[in-house]
């Protein structure tokens, strides 16, 4: 049954405010009086503001010049009391013929675009794996123990996902890259709970065997072993947008400052003092300036006793006093009078230089560490002075040496070659207190513009089925958007925009992030509840298990022009995705699959092939399910109906936002054509109306509040979800006939 056609509606005025406010914290700079304006809202992408506002000397009380920075002023869009547009201004223009402004602004979902994930994120980590026999409930188990290297260790989150499974490589020796595969975590022994280590049943079924052996007790610490496990697109996202987005990746690290990706600053502590729990820091005055900014992580080290309290490997700038001093806060509280600190020195036994390298030889052991900074005194003046120096190497000592590695340790210092030499009685070495900084941040208060990541942001993702997840390089400098936009196409892909709201009461504006569910929750839930599980064969669901008979449009009525594009453009009548496996040699196959429509190929379509790279995944399963979900979205002809309507007019235009489900009834004798092939309801003939999807929303607005905005439309189908119940069977492994599809996974 039809919904009810619109019979009448009546106008409502567009009041608009354009309201200016700083980017970072949204406080509230001007109102201006914006004149030709146009907006537009975009599913996945960033819509664009335009207006122009005249310079005279009305206007020019509103400061035009600081109010409307490119990048430093933001602005909203109040339709009423309802925020309707929200974005970054990006480009302005004078004209002083004119004397005109005219402004431009994006979304705030082009701020995903504007940065990048610049440390490496990634659910692969290097580990050891000890096999050992173990006694659990009264039997003795053959168990394998994962455990991390370095400091890397699993999130809370990770530590949950590995309770189904992970997959273990044993490196790339034949003998033992044999046990490499999928493994059972187990809950008894449990993960640790410092996040390093994990437990697993260690039997493996060798390719000639049919039943499962144990693998031999033994420690491997291949320079290749990993453990890596799948997770929930739900889970990916969320540990990766919504805990280092905001930040700027505070909380991650780099492995060491090799691969750090910018400069590291390490100054000298030259004085501190604290009240309650803030501490102003003075560096030494041979540093000049620490050009620090609030916010910017830091790590503070080396300070003795009475003062290690004050050290911190990870803390953030609280505020600049001047080029010299600035301040932080530490996890204790307590006065302490302005001080200088306390440097602990050794005696120096012998030195050398060779290669622009020095190595030096203590008298006792130094407990110095990579990265650690030295001052050398009363050695020799080719290498004392005011200059420290960072080490780079400890322990490191030649084949036939008799020194103790424990008192060796190296750094950089160019000049000629100093022959090993027995050092001053009073030459010595002092490991220097200091503030550690990376020149490219993070800059945890500068990244954070306000953007809202909740549960309710996630809620559109999958949650259940796991997937393969790639590593992100640091070094790739990938935006968080293309980073997001690599699953939108996924089996379990989805939509997203960010949504503007504005609350009366407090006068303040909010934005929030939301990941939509491709399939709407609605239709999720009348599948269940309505239909036991699977839609009835050849039949759609109802328009209203979409949710969308809250939203109608009919031409005529509150349409006032409709347009319908169909192209072969994107579409395709068969799909194939391309794996990779990192770990295969150039010459060896990688993994791909394909799946063809016999529907349509069944009804005469010849072949159009679409090809998708999957760098992600490896199996032949996944890349078959991802062909067949790229497959759904494929469908032939690719149809987007483009309409006109009357904003003012019910329903009105801040009622409805990208994703949202609508009807849309058109008088029209060649759009009937479409709404009745099976293109349209693909066999099913109870659809009488055409349902869609809205992908994007461009609003002009009238000069005169009198006048209603001109709304264009873009609607689009989702052949891949309003399938009928033959349909829905799509599923691995499919079948070979009836419909289904014909499937190929190499």
């Amino acid at each position: 049954m039809s919904p009810a056609p619109i019979s009448s509606s009546v106008a409502v005025s567009a009041d608009y405010k354009y309201i200016l406010v700083n980017t970072l914290d949204d406080t509230v700079l001007a109102e201006l009086p914006f004149q030709d304006v146009s907006y537009a809202n975009i599913l996945n992408e960033a819509g664009s503001f335009s207006g122009s506002i005249p310079v005279n000397p009305t206007t020019l009380n509103y400061d035009l010049y600081d109010v409307t920075v490119p990048g430093l002023v933001s602005i909203y869009v109040l339709r009423g009391d309802v925020c309707v547009w929200g974005g970054i201004i990006s480009e302005r223009r004078y004209s002083a013929k004119e004397r005109k402004l005219e402004i431009t602004a994006d979304q705030f979902v082009n701020y995903l675009d504007r940065r990048v994930l610049w440390k490496t994120w990634s659910t692969q980590y290097a580990c050891r794996i000890d096999i050992s026999d173990m006694t659990i409930g009264g039997e003795t188990k053959r168990i394998g123990k994962v455990t991390l290297l370095g400091t890397s260790t699993f999130l809370a989150e990770e530590i949950e996902a590995l309770k189904d499974s992970a997959f273990i490589s044993f490196g790339d020796e034949p003998d033992i890259a044999v046990y490499s595969g999928t493994y059972r975590i187990l809950d008894n022994p449990a993960p640790t709970e410092n996040g390093k280590s994990f437990y697993f049943a260690a039997y493996y079924k060798p390719p000639d065997k049919n039943n499962f052996i144990a693998i031999p007790v033994q420690r491997v610490t291949e320079d290749s072993t990993s453990v890596k496990f799948k997770q929930t697109t739900q889970r990916f996202l969320k540990n990766l947008i919504g805990n280092h987005f905001n930040d700027d990746t505070y909380d991650l690290s780099f492995a060491n400052d090799e691969v750090a990706a910018s400069n590291v600053q390490r100054l000298q502590i030259a004085g501190f003092s604290r009240t309650g729990n803030v501490v102003t820091m003075t560096i030494d005055s041979n540093d000049q300036r620490h050009n620090f900014v609030v916010g910017q992580r830091i790590a503070v080290r080396d300070l003795s006793s009475p003062h290690t309290a004050l050290n911190r490997e990870k803390t953030v700038v609280t505020e600049i006093v001047d080029n010299l001093r600035f301040k932080y806060e530490t996890t204790t509280s307590g006065t302490i009078a302005p001080s200088t600190p306390t440097i602990p020195s050794l005696t120096v036994d012998a030195y050398q230089r060779v290669d622009n390298v020095v190595t030096i030889v203590t008298n006792n052991d130094h407990g110095l560490q990579v990265g650690d900074v030295v001052s050398i005194t009363e050695l020799d003046n080719r290498i004392n002075g005011t200059i420290r120096y960072t080490v780079t190497t400890v322990g490191q000592v030649s084949k036939n040496s008799t020194n103790d590695p424990d008192k060796v340790f190296q750094f950089k210092s160019r000049g000629p070659k100093i022959s090993y030499s027995n050092a001053p009685s009073a030459a010595r070495v002092r490991k220097v207190p200091i503030v550690q900084a990376y020149t490219g941040g993070p800059y945890r208060f500068s990244s954070d513009i306000g953007i809202i990541f909740n549960e309710e942001s996630f809620e559109g993702l999958n949650e259940t089925e796991k997937i393969e997840t790639e590593a992100i390089r640091g070094y790739e400098l990938l935006t968080f958007k293309e980073i997001i936009d690599k699953y939108i196409n996924d089996e379990f892909g989805f939509d997203y925009r960010i949504d503007c709201s504005y609350d009366v009461t407090t006068n303040t504006f909010s934005k929030q992030f939301m990941f939509l569910p491709l399939k709407p929750r609605s239709l999720e839930d009348a599948i269940l509840n309505k239909y036991g599980g699977t839609l009835p064969v050849d039949e759609l669901g109802k328009v209203e298990d979409f949710g969308a008979t809250n939203l109608i449009f009919e031409y005529p009525g509150n349409i006032s022009d409709v347009s319908m594009d169909e192209t072969l453009e994107d579409g395709a009548t068969r799909v194939w995705t391309q794996g990779n496996i990192e770990e295969l040699s150039d010459d060896a196959s990688q993994p791909y699959a394909g799946i063809g429509d016999n529907v349509f190929l069944n009804r005469g379509w010849p072949i159009f092939d679409k090809v998708i790279k999957k760098d992600k995944l490896s199996t032949g399963r996944a890349l078959y399910n991802s062909a067949r979900s790229i497959l759904g979205q494929s469908q032939l002809p690719v149809s987007t109906f483009t309409i006109t309507v009357n904003g003012s007019l019910d329903p009105v235009v801040s009622s409805y936002k990208p994703g949202d489900w609508c009807i849309v009834i058109v008088d029209d004798i060649f759009i009937q054509k479409r709404l009745e092939s099976y293109y349209e309801n693909r066999g099913d003939v109870g659809r009488v109306v055409l349902l869609r999807k809205i992908a994007g929303v461009e609003v002009k607005v009238p000069i005169n509040p009198g006048f209603p905005e001109e709304v264009t439309l873009t609607l689009v189908t989702e052949p891949g979800i309003d399938i009928n119940g033959d349909e829905s069977k799509w599923r691995w492994p499919a079948g070979t006939a009836g419909g289904y599809p014909a499937e190929i996974a190499i």
